[in-house]
Parts: structure tokens; C-alpha cells; sequence
């Protein structure tokens, strides 16, 4: 039998395969989401519990050497049950 490339997130033995963990996390109550634009990337943020909910953002860019090349923070608030556009950050400063 050879391996292929299935569209099951489980395998044969019944153990989760990487995309199975991907689409756990999508489920998450609270996600972020990133969108890219033409020339920017557009971050939401998206909140499926019955209460606000708050919390600090951290991106960041690493160079393949593991050096940083960007990195900004800023904290956030989120109402119930809600979405938000969170930043807009440019390609060229990624």
C-alpha cells in the first residue's frame, strides 16, 4: 500500500493527522483570523462566548535564520458574541 494524499484527517490506525488538529482548533470559541488583501494583511477576530473577553496579540516575522524581523503588540477587547477587525498590517512590513 502506498501513502496518497486523502482528504481524512484520521488515519487507518485511528490516529489524527496534522490537518485533524487544524480543524479542532478552527472550532475554537475564539479565533483569529487572518485575511490577506492585495497589498496588506487584515486581522479579525472572532468571539463565540457568552461573555466579552480580552487579551494581547503578539505577531511577529522570523527570518529563516530565526532572526526577527517584525514584531508588534497590542491588547484587545471583544464584546460577546461578536467579531471585530483587529489591525492592518502592510506586506512589505511582513
Amino acid at each position: 500500500m502506498w501513502a496518497d494524499t486523502t482528504k481524512t484527517t484520521i488515519d487507518v490506525a485511528g490516529n489524527w493527522k496534522a490537518a485533524h488538529y487544524r480543524v479542532k482548533e478552527s472550532y475554537q470559541p475564539l479565533a483569529i483570523v487572518p485575511e490577506k488583501g492585495k497589498s496588506d494583511w487584515q486581522f479579525h477576530l472572532a468571539n463565540d462566548h457568552l461573555t466579552d473577553q480580552k487579551g494581547r496579540l503578539k505577531i511577529f516575522t522570523l527570518s529563516f535564520d530565526g532572526d526577527t524581523l517584525f514584531e508588534d503588540q497590542m491588547k484587545w477587547q471583544i464584546a460577546a458574541n461578536s467579531t471585530q477587525p483587529l489591525t492592518s498590517l502592510s506586506q512589505a512590513t511582513l
